[in-house]
């Protein structure tokens, strides 16, 4: 019981990665960072968000073109987070 737990423990959080990168339409994609990606003021994460926009738009070989930035906290006990929107375009 014990080494099948642990095996869900990995593969959940393999997948929740707090800046994967979520695709929302054509050459459209949606980061969210959060608390937990070493970020700790509002502007941290839209930097990190950025970032990670960049990066994944360069693996392609294409631009990013950041189109909103927002971050909130409002549930009590909750991380902060940063929701980045971007477009990937042709260099």
């Amino acid at each position: 019981m014990r080494v099948f737990t642990g095996i869900l423990v990995l593969a959940m959080s393999g997948c929740s990665t707090p800046s994967d990168v979520v695709p929302t339409g054509k050459n459209n994609y949606l980061v969210r960072p959060d608390a937990s990606s070493g970020a700790t003021t509002d502007a941290d994460l839209k930097a990190f968000g950025i970032k990670r926009a960049n990066e994944y738009c360069d693996a392609k070989g294409q631009h990013a073109i950041v189109t909103v930035g927002v971050s909130s906290s409002w549930l009590p006990m909750s991380s902060q987070h940063a929701e980045v929107r971007f477009t990937c375009i042709d260099k």
